[in-house]
């Protein structure tokens, strides 16, 4: 029998105006002519039910049952018996009779259902579930309704919603490009609850943490980019979704329309949801204030702290079970929003809280959860790294974006002809590069709207916006009518004072918010009157108390830019942006000069107040302070500069002055004037020091500023030590282009800087380019082809010949040029040797996929035509004659091919230093001629037919995925394919992987793949052998052997799965262990579709399961008859080790470090000491700065420290709050 259950589903959307009982049987009729068609693929059913939440009128032979039927009589007569419409009622009905069913498919419950499903559940005497739910979504509405800009500076009737505003941000996620609403949507519309039952491979978590599809959202974005709107946003769509289906819920008319409007204006971006969620939003600056109120005998969990604070707003005691019961009951959307705005000291705690609270608590009671959190990258420290989620990097706007965003602000409240006069004048505005780089965020573009509506001309650089829009704002208070005639004539005439009170309070604000008790950023009444008679008194002689009086009236409402919350106790800014302009304005408006560089120094280099200082430099240049200028730019020198040259060496890679320094030179700050460009120099000179420099630089510059950055890297490149140039170079491989005459002399001077310095400026300016072969300027090219030609281009990293090829590669006429190569095609074959595009439009190359061994699937794309050497001319032969370098061992590959001569052979194996493991790191598509030889035996001698690529010659793979269609072939894959074996045995939806390593036959195959995995993993192999017992003790020298090799930090390495490691005698794994946890935690270097990030607590946590008792690792670290490189990693370990007792003195790390291992080493011992270098205790900083120091010229052991770097940067140390200074009051 054919079944067609509940099918079609047919719903008829409520705002239809149709009549539905005639909608209805439209519906049936096109699902008729569907079945006779001529080319249906529909079978007809035995049984036919058509559900739909139409109730179909049931009055005989005129209802819309029986007319229905008769229409499924005429076409089928045999089905007319056996046919039926089930209706909304027939279907919830059904629902309660069978919960089990009602409970599977909860998702998909309308708002009705959840809030009777909830008020069944949870009626208990403490908590009507109906207050909650109402609370949640209608009360919600209406206090979340507008956006935080809007309420800081428009008038308080007819303010527009969220809703007319908002425009949709652009986000990058790894290698995903979108808008972060219609992707947010997406995911919230996806069942969230935890099943266990999910794979656990890492390929379906990647897949699974797709932005559209994710659990949990983490949203990164710079001030004003738009975080909070967003949230807010979407928050207010669920709620309005919820608040039109659920019929039965009591709200006024207003509350309803703003609905429908939310709901108009959600349909026309394509959010409106079907089943909405309840959003939960969570301040996480207030949620921290809570905490540090706690005291040690109460709970700090984010449970008890809804549960309070739900309890506050209703005024009925909320039982934190009540919760649990409520979030396993329906469909909740947590947003958790400013973990930046989190003050330093409690800021791990709170994030903490919120992953137990993710991770624990919702799981816990099996809750379908889609979880946001937000904040800025300054202050972020990978405290959210262990929830797994997708980082969302909101991006900046390009300038018909900017003028999207601007545009609903220009048109509200305006005719047709005004408004288009503004967009018109943004328009032609955005076509000059300042206004663009000022209009890059939201808010900006908000407030650039904000001042072209008044009839401003839109400013060029950030400060003057701010600048621009509090003026605009006090002009929009001073010129309302007011009754009171005091506070009318202050709106008008005292600029001065209201100015010295915004100032006073955004300082105060600012400050407080660098400890818990400050979190809220909100300053009580009696706080603020202080604060107002102290500033009256310093400008009025008389009339003190009336004008304190007058101000305080004016704060009840709104004070030009201070706003009141809704209890009315407290003021506040609504927007942290302007907290922190005004804030800057503190600094040198108050009138004690003789203050300004104690305090600037104090908060120079602090993460927390990294905005005010932007803010305040700004604001120096443009009000011509020069007097302060010079302190200022006194302390960006000092604050990269140290006493003794430990400490110098650790400031200089820091380089938080410089930093400062060159996101004024991007965002044109220093632009207009020449003289003060000059007092920059020094500050930004530690720029050219940095292995990565801030990627500010490397977007377009104005002409000036762009002249100027040039000229200062060259005279460092002239001036500094070599080792103190490097990021000078890079950044000029990115902005001195090749018509620049001093082009030749940075490639000269790059040339003779020795290899080891060309080797990372290669390797780093094809990292920043993302390898694209138009921005590569033709002399970095004439580098790259000089280095490839070294004889011993070999010893390089793969990392290093892939950069170094893909740009050499890049511009085949320069390539020719410096190889001297003849007319004809030998630059052509040689550019698509190194890069698979040819240093062209990559040729329409159809991939094609192989399924190989019954376990393997391979996406492989066929070589480059200009690669067919069979129809080559002898031109081309003639001109790949007697190359050298890697070019003469691509020359000779071929010569090979074609001829199989041993004189060719001879040749290549010269070329590769007489190694044939050199040819892992061969250019990619050359590598598609040659066979895996990392399995190879290094005691036996292989000739050229051995690794010479047999089946598909070129042929470049560039995916492989795991087949799991039928039994692997594991011994075809350990022939072919040993480098994926071990991955394969342990790949659960594999059968036949015991079987395998059971059989004897297969012990050679399994050395195969050992010798394989070491080269990438060797760890991975030896835990898949301990699971064997016999296959570990048989193997267990060899891997122990194969550990005393090379150690290989890679990018994309698997997450760490720790094992036990017995000690002393396989002490040799160690340092592979350090190499797996640096991977593990370097978010500087994490790929697209590598594992989530983890954290130095995860650190903690693997080396205790690697080796249970850290006196074992102490005694590896006194035991010299170990290697340096064993004891270093013990040293490593045991200061990680949860359990260790005593740390280890870092005295000893002089003796154990080795440059060679640098790249493991030296994150690692960073990690070790993270926290006694970041409160720069005197041995472990000191120890940690003469390493820097001795090893200034191990760029890429440098490079390995980015991550840690950033960490610290990012760190405060609430320089305010701990000050002891009288100047703080």
């Amino acid at each position: 029998m054919v079944w067609t259950l509940v099918h079609p589903v047919k719903f008829h959307p409520p705002h239809l105006s149709t009549d539905p009982q005639k909608w209805l049987l439209k519906q049936i009729q096109i699902e008729l002519s569907a079945f006779k068609a001529q080319n249906s693929r529909r079978t007809i059913p035995d049984v036919w039910i058509v559900a739909s939440n139409i109730e179909p009128s049931g009055v005989a032979n005129t209802g819309c049952f029986d007319a229905a039927r008769a229409m499924v009589q005429k076409a089928f007569p045999k089905l007319a018996q056996r046919f039926h419409i089930w209706g909304g009622r027939k279907i919830l009905d059904l629902l309660s009779q069978h919960p089990g069913v009602s409970a599977y498919y909860g998702e998909f419950l309308t708002a009705g259902n959840v809030l009777k499903k909830l008020h069944d559940e949870l009626s208990d005497v403490r908590a009507d579930i109906s207050e909650i739910f109402r609370y949640l979504t209608v009360t919600q509405l209406s206090e979340q309704q507008f956006t935080k800009l809007e309420q800081a500076g428009s008038t308080v009737d007819n303010r527009p919603g969220i809703q007319q505003l908002f425009t949709d941000i652009p986000f990058k996620s790894d290698d995903y490009r979108g808008y972060a609403a219609a992707a947010l949507a997406k995911t919230i519309a996806q069942i969230h609850r935890p099943n266990a039952q999910f794979p656990q491979e890492i390929a379906w978590t990647l897949w699974n943490n797709a932005p559209t599809r994710a659990r949990v959202w983490f949203v990164k974005g710079g001030p004003g980019q738009g975080k909070s709107t967003l949230t807010q946003y979407i928050a207010q769509i669920q709620r309005a979704a919820l608040i039109l289906q659920a019929t039965d819920l009591p709200i006024l008319p207003a509350q309803a329309g703003l609905a429908e409007e939310i709901k108009t204006y959600a349909r026309r971006h394509g959010l409106w949801p079907e089943t909405p969620r309840i959003p939960f939003t969570v301040e996480l600056k207030e949620y921290a204030f809570w905490f540090g109120q706690r005291g040690t005998s109460q709970s700090q969990r984010m449970l008890t702290y809804l549960a309070e604070r739900l309890t506050k707003e209703l005024g009925h005691q909320v039982l934190p079970g009540t919760l649990r019961r409520a979030f396993a009951s329906s469909r909740w959307l947590f947003i958790f929003d400013g973990l930046d705005e989190v003050p330093g000291d409690v800021k791990d705690n709170v994030a903490s809280e919120v992953l137990h609270f993710v991770d624990d608590a919702l799981v816990g009671c099996n809750a379908d959860a889609m979880i946001v959190c937000t904040s800025r990258p300054q202050g972020y420290s990978g405290q959210f790294a262990s929830l797994g989620a997708t980082t969302v990097e909101l991006s900046a706007l390009t300038g018909e974006q900017a003028l999207r965003c601007a545009t609903p602000l220009l048109q509200i409240g305006r005719s047709v002809t005004d408004s288009q006069t503004f967009i018109h004048i943004l328009r032609e505005a955005l076509k000059s590069p300042p206004i663009i780089e000022i209009m890059k965020t939201p808010l900006q573009a908000h407030i650039m709207a904000v001042i072209v509506r008044d009839g401003g001309r839109p400013p060029e650089r950030r400060w003057k916006l701010f600048n621009t829009f509090y003026e605009i704002i006090k002009k929009r208070e001073g010129n309302r009518n007011l009754p009171d005639k005091n506070l009318a004539g202050l709106l008008r005439e005292g600029d001065k004072l209201l100015r010295a009170i915004h100032n006073r309070l955004g300082f105060e604000l600012h400050a407080r918010a660098e400890t818990s008790k400050g979190a809220t950023t909100a300053l009580d009444r009696d706080t603020l009157k202080r604060i107002v008679t102290e500033t009256v008194s310093k400008l009025q002689d008389k009339a003190i108390r009336s004008t304190v009086s007058t101000v305080m009236k004016a704060t009840t409402e709104r004070l030009v830019l201070v706003n009141t919350p809704e209890s009315g106790e407290y003021v506040r800014f609504d927007i942290r942006p302007l907290q922190e302009f005004f804030a800057a304005e503190y600094f040198y408006r108050d009138g004690f000069a003789e203050r300004f560089h104690t305090r600037m120094r104090a908060i120079a280099s602090d993460a927390h107040w990294r905005e005010v200082m932007h803010f305040l430099i700004s604001a120096l240049v443009e009000n011509g302070r020069s007097n302060e200028l010079a302190v200022a730019t006194s302390v960006l020198e000092e604050i990269d500069s140290g006493a003794t040259p430990p400490s110098r060496a650790f400031q200089r890679r820091l380089a938080r002055g410089a930093r400062i320094t060159a996101r004024l030179l991007a965002e044109g700050v220093l632009e207009e004037d020449k003289q003060i460009r000059s007092r920059f120099l020094n500050a930004i000179i530690p720029i050219a020091a940095q292995s990565s420099p801030p990627t500010s630089l490397d977007r377009r510059l104005q002409q000036h500023s762009l002249g100027w950055l040039q000229d200062a890297l060259l005279i460092a490149l002239r001036e500094q030590a070599l080792s103190e140039t490097i990021g000078a170079a890079i950044i000029l491989g990115q902005i001195l282009p090749d018509r620049d005459k001093r082009s030749r002399e940075v490639a000269a001077f790059i040339k003779n800087a020795g290899p080891d310095y060309i080797a990372y400026f290669l390797y780093a300016l094809a990292e920043r380019t993302h390898y694209d072969s138009r921005r590569f300027p033709r002399w970095a090219v004439s580098i790259a082809c000089e280095f490839l030609s070294l004889d011993t281009w070999f010893r390089f990293s793969e990392e290093v010949i892939a950069a170094a090829s893909r740009i050499a590669g890049a511009h085949p006429e320069t390539l020719r040029r410096e190889l001297r190569l003849p007319a004809g095609g030998a630059a052509g074959v040689l550019c698509a040797a190194l890069r698979s595009d040819a240093g062209g439009r990559a040729p329409a190359l159809k991939p094609v996929i192989f399924k190989i061994h019954r376990a393997l699937e391979i996406h492989s794309e066929p070589p480059h035509p200009n690669l067919d050497y069979q129809n080559w001319d002898d031109a081309v032969w003639e001109g790949l004659r007697g190359l050298p370098g890697l070019f003469g061992t691509i020359s000779s590959m071929f010569e090979f091919l074609k001829s199989r001569a041993a004189q060719s052979q001879e040749r290549f194996l010269a070329s590769i230093g007489s190694n044939y493991a050199n040819c892992e790191i061969l250019p990619y598509p050359i590598k598609g001629f040659i066979s895996d030889v990392s399995a190879l035996n290094p005691n036996c001698v292989s000739d050229m037919e051995t690794i010479l690529q047999t089946t598909r010659p070129g042929w470049a793979r560039f995916t492989m995925t795991f087949d799991h269609s039928g039994q692997a072939d594991f011994q075809g894959v350990a022939q072919d394919f040993p480098q994926v074996l071990f991955y394969l045995l342990t790949d659960n939806a594999q059968r036949g992987a015991a079987e395998f390593m059971d059989d004897d036959g297969n012990i050679a195959l399994m050395e195969r793949g050992i010798r394989s995995t070491a080269s990438h993993d060797i760890l991975h192999a030896w835990r898949t052998l301990l699971g064997k017992p016999r296959l570990s003790g048989l193997f267990k020298n060899l891997v122990l052997q194969l550990a005393d090799g090379p150690v290989y930090r890679k990018r994309y390495r698997r997450s760490v799965e720790p094992f036990p490691i017995s000690l002393p005698e396989e002490a040799a794994l160690l340092p592979h262990v350090v190499a797996a946890m640096v991977d593990a935690v370097d978010t500087e270097n994490r790929h697209g579709y590598s594992p989530r990030p983890s954290t130095r607590a995860d650190m903690l946590e693997w080396v205790a399961s690697y080796v249970a008792k850290p006196a074992e690792l102490k005694k590896l670290i006194a035991d010299k008859s170990k290697n340096r490189r064993v004891r270093m990693a013990a040293f490593i370990m045991y200061r990680l080790h949860p359990k260790s007792r005593s740390n280890e003195s870092p005295d000893i790390l002089m003796d154990l470090y080795d440059p060679v291992e640098s790249t493991w080493m030296l994150p690692g011992v960073a990690n070790a000491m993270f926290d006694e270098i970041l409160r720069q205790e005197p041995v472990a900083f000191d120890t940690f700065g003469i390493l820097l120091e001795k090893y200034h010229a191990d760029y890429f052991g440098r490079a390995s420290l980015e991550a840690a770097f950033t960490a610290w940067r990012e760190a405060s140390s609430s320089p305010i709050s701990s000050a002891k200074e009288p100047w703080i009051l």
